[in-house]
């Protein structure tokens, strides 16, 4: 859905296995299914570079709709 609306989204991603997570804001610009496993190739805002997603990696997604980006929640 924030790919096709053109939304951020906050995810809470799992690194290496699974017992550490990090939480990025993302701006998604596709979705990569053609390596085997789909990853999100997403624009990542606070460190203003792209990097690609392992979708199984990602353990919870919030959409950030334009009101609430504006009131900066």
């Amino acid at each position: 859905m924030a790919v096709n609306y053109n939304h951020i989204a906050v995810i809470d991603y799992y690194l290496g296995n699974r017992s550490r997570s990090d939480i990025h804001r993302i701006k998604p610009i596709r979705i990569e299914r053609t390596r085997g496993t789909p990853y999100v190739e997403a624009h990542r805002i606070f460190e203003d570079d792209l990097r690609s997603f392992k979708i199984a990696n990602i353990k919870a997604i919030r959409i950030v709709y334009d009101d609430e980006e504006d009131a900066g929640l």
